[in-house]
């Protein structure tokens, strides 16, 4: 321990703000210089106030510090009696009163003439005073400190004339004293540094400053580690600051996975919050922090472990309450609870008869746990959230919670908790900028005494390397934590140095490769059996989340390891420094050292792809287990017969071994009571719990059957083509047969997986047979033709559905060759000509999802000619032969893909025109037939269009006519879904119309309308996902909701819960673009996505990570539009990225390459009435470009 090093604060009351940065100052201080001193700030207020005497005969006379600091604005305190029985309080020149500042300053002084101690540091505040006053006697005691202070000051700084006498410090705002403070007193510091001493080595294997590892690997920052804890200097600030200014103190730190918010709370902000003099009227601490294994599955039994710790209030325990006896009060009333802390304060304080004087702070770390965990339900969410509020609005806590931000959207379901953060409470961590990561790397080494190897060619130092390795990739800080800590380990702990070296870094292999090469050369030392029980005991540490597809770190019972093998690894993990051993309110608990080896460990993230359907059904039982325990295992929270049922029952079967006793009960309970009912009810139908799964068995065995049947009556039919007519009569007509009730079921299959009946994963099986049995389907007559022209297209629908677009475009183009050849044989034949406009409006679709608009046009135009042509040209004519319903339908169908075709080329009157015939087309027939909800259908889809092209116009008024149209869309949604509520379509359409409604509440300034309208979506596709979390269409839909939201919370200012909502839209266009890469859709989605992170990024003033955003938005959209030239949206999308890139440039100076971005964006020359909802601004991209890189020059 270093000798102590004191600094006196010395100041009147005015300057209170001041006073606690100069707390804040000499804390951060104390930890840079904690090798060499224990400093610490002296300040009047945090010494014990005795009845015995007066307080300033208490405080240290400030002559025997080390340095007195002195601050002033606009008074100079209240005068001290001229004699104590302790002390004579008079000035240097004998004049009394005095006050206490005067005396402080002058005692000071006086001792400084004598002994050459202590230091004087003087400051002055600038800034304009106002003085205020309810009463004339209050305006002359503020006249009268004024005049006593300008007295003070042309005593000894500077006289009636001006000129300058003893040295001072003049500023303006807090800030400025603070940065100058700092310096002046880190100078003053360094004058008395004694000669560095050397390292001492222990066998104690503590961390402290001075022995042992300064880093801290994978694991996070404590409260014991403040000495080494460095670079967040600002941030430790605010948040500190908030906490202390704010009445009810509660501040949530948000930011990534990985970029040091629970070191930030730890080591940072705590012990600087528990510095005197930071929080008035509190002279003692103490702390609890919540971890993850706290907080779930029972956060109460967690906050009470937590608060009964020793660093917390065990003097609960002393008040006769037991662990169980706290959460019993907890749950009982909050009001209670508060009464209990506040006399177990009072025990610490010695004062029970006072207000306490002691602080109780409460760090609730990975707060996301409380939605992420499946075993935590919204009512002990809700209940949580209200004692959390009851402790920080009582004064009794102050509370700093830790939360991913892609979480952020979900603080609303802690209303009390939301309520408390808005304004300063909430902060946004970035990750640490350059100048930030030299703190992080060299501080600590400085504080231990250690040097990092410089090359003895280029002159850099290794700290140098690494610091820059890391800038160049924002999610780089726990691989910088890891490698530095292993360097250590290395070159120190093994190699007895006192060097960082070059050679230890690239033996670990560098920032990029340390982590994975460590974790596998522990599995490289496993023996055989280990290495095959490694994946279960991994996968039992992370988890998935199925609405979001982001995989998490799970915290795992030690008691849900298996067998020795596991138990064995585990000890390993810990030993290597990959996972972390903890004790939680059910037990030890394991969990892996950070989220970042689940990405850059390539086994485990290997692991975990093959594994994701797994980790997603175990959530699902789990989750479902948790509501079982939460309701006294009544049967009615049991899993019903059908797809979840025979999920479980199917991990039950294979996996049992890697779930958690609970969630194997809760399986085998729904298992046994399905028997049950099965035994009972002898019906395959009686409970309607069972109905989807049996709907689903039939759909798939009616497919696989009529296939097979298809298939042996059509090679039957093709090897016996030489029998006699009769009989090769009938083979063809069953073969026909077979191939119309196979088309059918594939549409059935289409339709059940968009309405949730049937899940992606099944329907994905099913169609791959399905493709194999159609590629093997023999040669046939005209009729069997036809009946295969209806199989090829209902299975070209299936692999739009499922995001196919590839093998889409090969089923259209078979179904194609046959229906022309048909075509070709027959041009009169209504029902062949049917046939093939359906074939070629597939065959369009096809083509439009794989970007080729213009090849999609050409077949849409040549579908509607033929289609008009069939229909003929008089009104009254003779229905042709094929049926009006068929014939009108097509053309409604052309209307709609040429309307769409057009508009994405940026042809909106050409739209406009299609559109409006198709609307007249299908009103007029749904007049005629207004039960056919075939016209309802086509009536709702072609006023939404036109709706999409009057908010494509930009002007108020196009706005205003597309609110009314979407408003009538939504009642032809909501009656088209009441009309056909197991139609895929009304779901769709559903979720669209609100959708639209909220564009249209967006473009007309109403943010708020426009929140509530998105969120109705995002919960609706959340609760289909919840069904399926497999769905294309459902993932597709939560991820466009996200994207909305994202704009919405954007236009309300609120940049962190946007910037929430961005990242998610962009994981999930991710993953849907994964799953076919040649969707030129899902590319774009991904692009918008980037470019919606990167506005998020720029509003929050994270500027470098926005221009990153915005490249990669630039560079897919480029290859888009270069492979299709002729979709307007795209290169639309192309000129708003490049925009969007100027802006971000511009804001960080570069205005050469900001302007050559504009120029590119301008070149563009495109209409402003090419517009999109996902880019809603601005209106005119390429006149905004143009006006900016001409205002550039």
């Amino acid at each position: 321990m270093g000798q102590a090093f004191r600094i006196f604060i010395s100041s009147p009351g005015d300057v209170a703000d001041e006073r606690r940065r100069a707390a804040l100052v000499v804390s951060r201080l104390k930890r840079e210089f904690a090798r060499f001193f224990e400093i610490s700030a002296v300040l009047w207020e945090y010494e014990p106030m005795l009845a015995s005497g007066h307080f300033q005969d208490l405080i240290d006379p400030p002559g025997e510090t080390d340095v007195v600091v002195l601050i002033l604005w606009s008074r100079l305190g209240t005068p001290l009696p001229e004699r104590t029985p302790t002390r004579e309080y008079r000035g240097l020149d004998g004049r009394a009163p005095v006050t206490g500042t005067e005396w402080e300053f002058e005692q000071a002084l006086d001792a400084r003439a004598k002994h050459g101690a202590p230091d004087l540091l003087v400051y002055r505040k600038t800034a304009e005073n106002v003085a205020r006053f309810s009463r004339a006697e209050q305006l002359e005691q503020a006249k009268r400190q004024w005049d006593a202070l300008s007295a003070f000051w042309t005593r000894y700084f500077e006289d009636e004339k001006g000129s300058f006498k003893l040295a001072f410090n003049p500023f303006d705002g807090i800030d400025a004293f603070e940065t100058m403070l700092e310096a002046h007193l880190r100078e003053v510091i360094r004058r008395r540094l004694p000669e560095r001493p050397a390292r001492a080595q222990s066998a104690d294997k503590h961390v402290e400053w001075w022995s042992g590892s300064p880093y801290r690997g994978l694991q996070a920052f404590d409260v014991g580690h403040s000495a080494v804890f460095f670079g967040r200097e600002r941030a430790v600030r605010d948040i500190a600051e908030a906490l202390a200014r704010r009445p009810a103190g509660f501040v949530v730190a948000l930011g990534a996975s990985g970029v040091g918010k629970s070191s930030l709370a730890r080591a940072g902000v705590a012990p600087d919050l528990m510095t005197p003099g930071v929080v008035p009227g509190i002279s003692q601490w103490r702390y609890a922090i919540l971890e993850a294994g706290d907080l779930a599955p029972h956060p109460f039994a967690g906050l009470a472990a937590a608060i009964l710790r020793p660093r917390a209030l065990p003097e609960l325990a002393a008040l006769g309450y037991s662990p169980q006896e706290v959460v019993t009060l907890m749950r009982a009333d909050p009001t209670l609870v508060v009464s209990q802390l506040r006399r177990a304060l009072s025990v610490v304080d010695g004062s029970p008869t006072q207000e306490s004087r002691v602080g109780l702070l409460l760090i609730v770390d990975q707060m996301e746990t409380l939605f992420a965990s499946p075993a935590v339900d919204g009512a002990t969410r809700g209940a949580f959230d209200r004692l959390l509020a009851a402790l920080i609005r009582s004064g009794t806590a102050r509370a700093l919670a830790t939360m991913r931000s892609d979480f952020y959207p979900r603080l609303v379901e802690l209303p009390e908790l939301a309520a408390l953060s808005r304004g300063e409470g909430q902060y946004q961590l970035a990750p640490p900028s350059a100048a930030e990561l030299e703190l992080i790397v060299r501080r600590p080494a400085e504080s231990a005494g250690l040097t990092f190897e410089e090359d003895p060619r280029s002159g850099v130092g290794l700290d140098a390397t690494i610091r820059e390795a890391a800038a160049r990739d924002p999610a780089s800080l726990p691989l910088l934590s890891f490698v530095l800590d292993e360097l250590y380990r290395r070159d120190v702990e093994q190699g007895g140095g006192n060097a960082l070296t070059y050679a230890g870094y690239e033996a670990l292999g560098r920032l990029e490769g340390a982590i994975a090469r460590h974790a596998d050369a522990l599995v490289t030392a496993l023996s055989r059996e280990l290495k095959a029980a490694l994946p279960r005991l991994l996968l039992a540490l992370v988890e998935i989340d199925e609405v979001k597809q982001t995989v998490a770190a799970r915290v795992a019972l030690r008691a849900e390891l298996a067998g020795a093998h596991e138990r064995e690894l585990a000890d390993r993990l810990v030993a290597a420094r990959l996972a972390v051993a903890d004790v939680a309110a059910d037990g030890e608990t394991l969990r892996l050292a950070h989220e970042a080896l689940l990405s850059r460990w390539p086994m485990l993230a290997g692991l975990i792809a093959e594994h994701r359907d797994f980790l997603a059904a175990r959530r699902r039982l789990q989750r479902g287990a948790g509501d079982w325990q939460r309701n006294a295992r009544h049967e009615d929270f049991l899993l019903p017969s059908g797809r979840q049922l025979a999920e479980a029952e199917e991990l039950i079967a294979n996996r049992r071994d890697e779930l958690a006793p609970e969630a194997v009960a809760f399986a085998e309970a729904s298992s046994a009571r399905a028997r049950a009912l099965i035994e009972a009810a002898q019906r395959a139908k009686e409970a309607a719990l069972r109905r989807e799964l049996t709907r689903s068995r039939r759909v798939a065995a009616v497919v696989s059957l009529l296939l097979a049947g298809a298939l042996a009556a059509g090679g039957y039919a093709w090897r016996q083509r030489t029998i006699a007519s009769a009989a090769l009569h009938d083979v063809e007509i069953n073969y026909q047969a077979a191939l119309d009730q196979a088309a059918g079921s594939v549409a059935l299959l289409v339709n059940s997986n968009d309405s949730g009946a049937l899940s992606t994963d099944l329907m994905r099986r099913l169609v791959e047979q399905a493709r194999d049995t159609v590629t093997g389907l023999p040669g046939q007559s005209d009729a069997a033709s036809a009946a295969q022209i209806k199989l090829l297209d209902a299975m070209s629908v299936a692999y739009l559905s499922l995001s196919g677009a590839t093998t889409a475009r090969q089923m259209a183009e078979r179904a194609n060759d046959l229906a022309d050849q048909l075509h070709a044989k027959a041009p009169a034949d209504a029902d062949w000509t049917v046939l093939w406009l359906e074939a070629r409006g597939r065959r369009a679709d096809a083509k439009a999802a794989l970007g080729d608009m213009e090849g999609a046009l050409a077949d849409a135009r040549q579908g509607q000619a033929a289609a008009l042509a069939l229909a003929g040209p008089k009104p009254h004519a003779p229905p042709p032969p094929a049926g009006v319903d068929a014939v009108e339908n097509q053309l409604a169908v052309a209307d709609q893909r040429i309307g769409d075709l057009l508009r994405a080329r940026g042809d909106f009157d050409g739209a406009r025109f299609a559109y409006e015939d198709w609307r007249a087309r299908s009103a007029s027939l749904r007049a005629e037939q207004p039960t056919d909800t075939l016209w309802l259908r086509n009536d709702m889809f072609s006023i939404q269009r036109l709706g999409d092209l009057a908010m494509s116009s930009g002007s108020a008024d196009g706005v205003q006519m597309a609110s009314a149209l979407f408003g009538d869309y939504l009642l032809l949604a909501s009656e088209f879904s009441a009309a056909r509520p197991q139609d895929a379509i009304g779901v769709e359409a559903l979720f669209n119309a609100h959708e639209r409604v909220g564009d249209a509440a967006l473009a007309g300034g109403d943010a708020d309308a426009a929140k509530r309208e998105y969120l109705d979506m995002q919960r609706h596709a959340e609760g289909l996902i919840g069904f399926d979390a497999a769905n294309f269409r459902w993932r597709e839909d939560f991820a466009v909701a996200s994207q909305r939201l994202g704009a919405a919370r954007l236009a309300q200012a609120d940049a962190m819960g946007a910037l929430a909502e961005f990242q998610t839209y962009l994981s999930l266009s991710q993953a849907l673009a994964a799953k076919d890469p040649d969707v030129a859709g899902a590319k774009y989605d991904v692009a918008n996505a980037e470019e919606k992170v990167g506005d998020a990024l720029r509003a929050l003033g994270r500027l470098q990570e926005a221009r990153q955003a915005y490249a990669s938005d630039e560079s897919v959209m480029a290859t888009l539009s270069g492979d299709h030239p002729q979709n307007a949206i795209w290169r639309r999308g192309l000129s708003t990225s490049r925009q969007r890139l100027g802006l971000a440039l511009a804001a960080l100076g570069d205005s050469v390459n900001a302007k050559a971005a504009f120029r590119d964006c301008a070149k563009a020359d495109l209409p402003s009435t090419i517009w999109s909802p996902r880019d809603l601004w601005p209106r005119d991209v390429t006149a905004y470009c143009r006006r900016e890189s001409e205002g550039a020059q």
